[in-house]
């Protein structure tokens, strides 16, 4: 389910409907699992793919948003945060396919993990 090869369409909505809170839970952990974080690095594709999908099915109900939220702060967010330009650039081209309002959300997403950074360093 987390962007494997052949994981049935609409598994994850599925899941995101369902509200199940094990079941998100366990999503959750198989995400910050280390291995996926590392894939998170050295694959932009998936990176880009993730953030596809725990961006989707806003209003999904709140089981969905604080996992997605979850998902977003405490596994991409860290994944990103020593990210190469050129990683950044290839993500982009990947949201790019989808869209330019994929890029733009990402962009908006990304932006404020920037500027939270810049708070935490100035003591802020």
């Amino acid at each position: 389910m987390l962007r494997q090869p052949g994981s049935p369409e609409g598994e994850l909505y599925g899941l995101v409907r369902s509200g199940d809170p094990d079941l998100l839970a366990a999503y959750e952990h198989a995400a910050g699992q280390p291995a996926f974080g590392e894939r998170l690095r050295a694959e932009p594709a998936t990176a880009a793919g993730c953030f596809v999908d725990w961006t989707a099915h806003p209003g999904a109900g709140p089981a969905w948003e604080a996992t997605s939220a979850a998902l977003l702060d405490g596994v991409l967010r860290p994944a990103l945060r020593s990210a190469s330009r050129a990683h950044l650039a290839a993500l982009r081209a990947e949201l790019a396919a989808g869209g330019p309002h994929r890029v733009n959300s990402f962009e908006a997403w990304h932006q404020r993990t920037r500027a939270s950074r810049w708070r935490r360093l100035l003591g802020g």
